[in-house]
């Protein structure tokens, strides 16, 4: 590997990231205007006016998309709209019981998936495959 292969690795990873984060954003403001979303249908104007002031969202699109970035870069992701606490909080919160779920997943995978994976090798063609390969595609299909 030269340094020219691995440069290049970087910077589509770094464009394939800024993609995702603008897409993201774009949708997040196709969806409405945030501040009309978090409130109730009863909120005022001015309770709605305070909202976007605070947030940010009274500035042009082009101003609340670099604030965007800036914030993903600094670590700040905001303020859950529920309780006020930081929303990293609350992540990293979850985050040992997400692992945990993805470990017995990711475990159960492979009990799983090696074994049917050599039937279906080893008896290819026959029913044993045609049936790992409708449970392996089943499998994708379900959320």
């Amino acid at each position: 590997m030269n340094g020219a292969w691995v440069a290049s690795k970087l910077v589509r990873a770094a464009a394939t990231r800024l993609l995702a984060v603008t897409v993201v954003f774009v949708v997040l403001r196709l969806a409405g205007d945030p501040a009309e979303i978090l409130f109730s249908d009863n909120a005022g104007e001015a309770t709605l006016a305070r909202s976007r002031a605070h947030g940010g969202l009274d500035q042009p699109l082009g101003v609340q998309y670099l604030m965007y970035l800036r914030s993903l870069v600094q670590g700040d992701f905001g303020l859950s709209s529920q309780d006020g606490s930081s929303a990293w909080q609350l992540v990293m919160g979850r985050l040992p019981y997400t692992l945990q779920l993805g470990g017995v997943s990711l475990l159960l995978a492979v009990l799983i998936g090696i074994p049917a994976g050599m039937a279906a090798a080893l008896a290819r063609g026959s029913l044993t495959d045609r049936l790992v390969m409708l449970a392996t595609v089943s499998g994708f299909c379900i959320p």
